[in-house]
């Protein structure tokens, strides 16, 4: 984690209102809290995301595309499978429970690899 991540992850501990203490699966200081002070969950993820770049779209002539939070969880994992990182340590960091979810997405960006490589 860079400094600017750390600084930007710590604002947003300093300025959240509301926070509820709640313990989930053993887990508890949930950095990104809704309107109730309770941790996010998935679908709130995707509805702010989509928010935010319909309201950025809004402002800006060059447009962002529809992206979701599960889109830049795949582009993540693809970066690390292309740096070569070792399919146990990526399957730990992704939450992968097999690891054969972690070597699928691994075996389809080496295959895409390839094509790139065969078309230049």
């Amino acid at each position: 984690m860079n400094e600017s991540v750390r600084n930007a992850l710590k604002a947003e501990i300093h300025n959240r209102e509301n926070v509820q203490s709640v313990t989930l699966d053993g887990y508890t200081d949930f950095v990104f809290l809704n309107k109730k002070g309770l941790p996010m969950y998935g679908t709130a993820y995707s509805v702010d995301f989509s928010n935010m770049i319909k309201k950025y779209n809004k402002h800006h002539k060059e447009k962002l595309p529809k992206i979701s939070p599960h889109n830049l969880r795949h582009t993540f994992c693809t970066n690390m499978a292309n740096k070569n990182m070792p399919p146990k340590a990526l399957q730990y960091i992704m939450g992968h429970k097999d690891i054969t979810t972690t070597l699928d997405i691994m075996h389809m960006v080496q295959r895409n690899l390839l094509k790139l490589l065969w078309n230049h």
